[in-house]
């Protein structure tokens, strides 16, 4: 769902209070282009990543209540914050605000739950609107398959099956979006989160996905209480394996791998199980080194239809020249809105590089620390200002 971006224009805006370690941040992320926020270990990279995700998909529990409620301006509750944060999350006063133009949303935490306030666009109206047409459109030609009945009275029994649909399953979904038990149906999800955890999952999850999954999912549907550690990541599992099982995200996800390594994904999915391709030589995953899998794990939801990709650390594992290929990668991921989290300053300066040779997209950059974000400056000829953790650090190693 993109319909922020739209109305917002070339910009949304995140604020960020009392979250985690996380005290008072601003982030400018360009509707189409990328925010780049650097940070050391512990300054609250994954709290911020984590709060853009749930105030966008609020966003989109907002946009189904104002068609459904007739009102532009919705509040509801999010019972349980922490399927977002980790299990046992609790916070005090924290507040995560999205802006987009005219439109506006307000979360507010208060132990684990939280509440939202969303003031919406025109566009809104106008986008469902026209998502209901073309669903009812297709609904009518099913119907005129099946039933084989006037012309005149497919359009009458497609609009009441389209209004029961809408109000009892989309309405109830919608409230109870944010269960984790929800997070196994990959229809719901409304924006791509690529976690870290990606890099520790990768032994567990290419070499046997079904057994990962099965066990995953039984943890969840075993209790009423949430007892998985973190949520996202059993939906990152579930998404992986979904969109792996599309040949068109598949063919374009290995275009994009293969611009970073040269390895190639080959799914088979009667048997969940993955292997690798490389030089004309096929290989069990096991065999493959980590900072493919990961970026294996990555390029899946760049080539797939999502609007809105977070993705934590693209340079994981990776070596120096590893990490200037993959931001050309996330450059080129056009028509996406993307929030990136990295410990590397090459990310930052090659995405610099690429902004001044081209200013079709948009770029900000930030550096993270002490619970505040400060925008780094890009000068005209694509460097950026010094980033002082890194720059610290490699002083300290000049002098030692």
């Amino acid at each position: 769902m993109s319909l922020l971006g739209e109305e917002g224009g070339s910009r949304i805006l995140l604020f960020v209070k009392n979250l985690g370690p996380i005290r008072d941040v601003q982030l400018e992320i360009p509707s189409d282009g990328i925010a780049i926020v650097v940070g050391p270990n512990a300054s609250g990279k994954t709290f911020l990543a984590e709060a853009f995700l749930l105030a966008l998909e609020a966003y989109a529990i907002a946009a189904l209540r104002a068609i459904i409620e007739g009102e532009r301006r919705v509040s509801f509750e999010i019972p349980r914050v922490d399927v977002y944060f980790g299990a046992g999350f609790e916070a005090e006063n924290a507040r995560i605000r999205l802006v987009g133009g005219n439109e506006k949303l307000h979360v507010d935490i208060r132990g684990r739950r939280g509440l939202v306030k969303a003031e919406l666009g025109e566009n809104v109206l106008n986008a469902v609107e026209k998502s209901k047409m073309d669903v009812l459109k297709q609904v009518e030609e099913r119907l005129r398959e099946a039933l084989k009945v006037d012309e005149h009275e497919i359009g009458k029994i497609a609009s009441v099956v389209f209004e029961l649909f809408l109000k009892q399953h989309l309405v109830s979904a919608s409230v109870e979006l944010l269960d984790p038990k929800l997070y196994t149906m990959s229809a719901y999800l409304l924006a791509a989160y690529v976690p870290t955890e990606r890099i520790a999952l990768a032994p567990l999850l290419w070499g046997s996905i079904r057994e990962a999954l099965a066990q995953a999912v039984s943890r969840i549907f075993s209790s009423e209480e949430m007892v998985y550690p973190k949520p996202l990541l059993l939906r990152y599992m579930v998404t992986l394996v979904d969109l792996l099982s599309n040949r068109e995200v598949v063919e374009k996800a290995n275009e994009l791998l293969m611009r970073i390594t040269h390895s190639k994904i080959r799914f088979e999915p009667e048997k969940l199980s993955v292997k690798f391709e490389e030089k004309g030589r096929t290989y069990e995953p096991q065999h493959m080194a980590t900072g493919t899998l990961q970026l294996a794990g990555l390029t899946p939801f760049l080539a797939a239809r999502y609007r809105y990709v977070i993705i934590e650390e693209p340079e994981l594992n990776l070596h120096a020249d590893g990490h200037i290929r993959v931001t050309d990668v996330l450059w080129e991921a056009r028509g996406k809105t993307l929030l990136v989290t990295t410990h590397s300053d090459i990310v930052a300066m090659r995405a610099a590089k690429l902004y001044w040779r081209d200013r079709s997209r948009g770029l900000k950059l930030y550096l993270l620390r002490g619970g505040t974000a400060r925008e780094l400056r890009v000068f005209e000829n694509g460097e950026i200002e010094e980033i002082e953790t890194i720059s610290r650090a490699i002083d300290e190693v000049l002098q030692a």
